[in-house]
């Protein structure tokens, strides 16, 4: 597989401004230097906590955010730096999938206005073929073209989000970031969404950048894996094998916290963290993890790892990583 988007030591701060003359006192460091790669065709599952950076990242990667620093190469063009007619021919190939059904879908147009919106913006279809493809997209995501002049309140959450990803789908992007897609489901709506994500990537060639918590939901769609921790990528492997050998303590605790529908299942083998997440406006020296990890020594208070391949594959940012 050949590299699709490459991002390269993509930073976003957030100021923080104070007093009456809203002077800047500081930074929240919501991307604090990430660096990955996302290969055509695959599915790159982001997880990590609440509050860590992931939806910021993928907003960036697509410049629904301005950056603070860094690049975010498509192929062989910056999105960042891209200029307005460029972007407008960028953003064909780059679409994202939101988080809320409820909160993405204009509620003032039906279901066929906002299909049909990004065709007339990049008037890639004719008017008069237009109904056809805003209906073939319907049946694409499992919903029936009768429902094209309904407006987004009269569906469920999982009628919402198929609906989304059809207008994700519309102008035949080759990258979609799919932002937490099922969270805000319930559990059965959440499997139908899964396999039409699943189904569509493999009818369209495309590619997935999907963030998420739930490290179930991760396992079961993606190809790799990045574990992201206050701002930065902590790991990053082939699926299956992040999950079985981690190779950082972050990680190890995640899945071990992961729920298991075994009613025997040893629950004192878990890895509890002890403290609070730091904050992102000022984070600590050395290894951000250092303040929850169980194996700090002082080395990890003043010297920040570099994320390095310790296995064909399978990168990891702890200076231990070797001995896990």
């Amino acid at each position: 597989m050949s590299a699709l988007l490459t991002v390269n030591n993509l930073k976003k701060h957030f100021p923080i401004h104070k007093g009456f003359f809203g002077h800047q006192v500081g930074a929240v460091r919501a991307l604090d230097g990430v660096s990955l790669t996302i290969m055509a065709g695959e599915t790159l599952g982001l997880v990590g906590e609440s509050g860590c950076g992931k939806s910021t990242l993928g907003r960036v990667m697509l410049r629904l955010l301005p950056a603070t620093e860094g690049s975010v190469n498509f192929e062989d063009t910056d999105v960042l730096t891209a200029d307005k007619n460029t972007l407008k021919q960028l953003r064909r190939n780059l679409q994202i999938v939101f988080q809320n059904p409820y909160g993405s879908l204009d509620p003032r147009m039906n279901v066929f206005q906002i299909i049909a919106e990004p065709l007339e913006v990049h008037q890639t279809v004719g008017r008069q073929d237009m109904k056809a493809r805003v209906f073939k997209l319907l049946d694409l995501v499992g919903l029936s073209k009768d429902m094209a002049n309904r407006y987004p309140h009269q569906f469920s959450g999982g009628q919402r989000q198929r609906i989304g990803i059809a207008r994700a789908l519309a102008l035949q992007p080759r990258l979609i970031v799919a932002d937490e897609p099922v969270s805000a489901l319930d559990v059965s709506v959440q499997a139908q969404i899964l396999n039409l994500l699943l189904d569509l990537k493999k009818e369209f060639q495309l590619t997935y950048l999907f963030i998420a918590h739930n490290l179930d939901v991760v396992r079961y769609i993606s190809d790799r894996v990045a574990v992201m921790y206050l701002g930065k990528l902590v790991e990053i492997g082939k699926c299956d094998e992040v999950y079985k050998h981690p190779l950082h303590p972050y990680s190890k605790a995640l899945i071990s916290a992961a729920p298991v529908p075994d009613p025997n299942f040893d629950r004192s083998s878990r890895i509890i963290l002890t403290g609070d997440v730091p904050s992102p406006a000022n984070p600590p020296p050395g290894c951000a993890f250092h303040t929850r990890c169980p194996i700090a020594q002082d080395r990890c208070k003043v010297e920040e790892p570099l994320l390095r391949e310790i296995k064909p594959g399978h990168f990891s940012a702890c200076h231990f990583a070797e001995s896990m």
